[in-house]
């Protein structure tokens, strides 16, 4: 039982630290920007000529959005 305590607090405390830099690096996939050729090579194939930065064509900040809630409301 002991070892289950120890590894429920460090999977809490690693979730707490996700979370904490959540903003912080969405807000990084925002402002990576892309080089050009990538860019018109994945807009093309994407056909979406709005791809200019990291977060535009790896990650969908909805989606994102909806796993944060997700692990907070795991935490309660």
């Amino acid at each position: 039982m002991n070892t289950f305590l120890k590894q429920s607090e460090i999977t809490k405390t690693n979730n707490d630290l996700i979370l904490q830099n959540y903003m912080e690096n969405v807000d990084k996939l925002k402002k990576i920007e892309l080089p050009g050729s990538f860019i018109k090579y994945t807009a093309k194939k994407k056909k979406n000529n709005n791809i200019k930065y990291l977060i535009d064509i790896y990650y969908n900040e909805i989606d994102m959005n909806i796993w944060r809630v997700n692990c907070l409301e795991k935490e309660k």
